[in-house]
């Protein structure tokens, strides 16, 4: 692929989140990609995950130029000893709407080409363990940029 946002979007996506959430960044649990299995894991976490492209084509106007669609996968996770599944899912749920307000600007993530941006819900895990229960929110950040 020649020339793309992508990399420059889920970089500074995930410096966004690092400066946000200064809690749980301090305990190492704002990470860039997937790092361990579940008992591994801190209580909470934040995590950028892969990039999928969607679509690639030709702009309207611009000699040599494309409009590029991808989705960056962006996880929430709450295992917090003594939650209920309501405080649990309140936790991710929390987390995420703060992850929408930060994004919710094209010019947000300051990666020139970027048009359209914003989060689209894909899936809410519920579970428990020993301590109590669990909640996993998993979306994409969907991106339109012209390059």
């Amino acid at each position: 692929m020649s020339g793309t946002t992508a990399f420059d979007a889920k970089t500074a996506l995930y410096n966004m989140l690092v400066a946000q959430f200064t809690d749980l960044a301090d305990e190492g649990a704002v990470w860039y990609g997937y790092q361990g299995q579940a008992g591994m894991r801190p209580r909470e976490c934040v995590w950028v995950g892969e990039i999928a492209w969607d679509d690639e084509n030709g702009a309207a106007v611009g000699m040599n130029r494309r409009d590029e669609t991808y989705r960056i996968m962006l996880t929430v996770e709450a295992h917090v000893p003594g939650d209920d599944q309501a405080a649990a899912n309140a936790r991710v749920e929390s987390r995420m709407q703060t992850i929408e307000s930060l994004v919710r600007s094209v010019r947000a993530l300051g990666v020139a080409g970027i048009y359209e941006c914003g989060i689209i819900p894909q899936m809410l895990g519920e579970g428990a363990d020993p301590e109590g229960r669990g909640a996993v929110l998993i979306t994409h950040l969907r991106i339109r940029a012209r390059i």
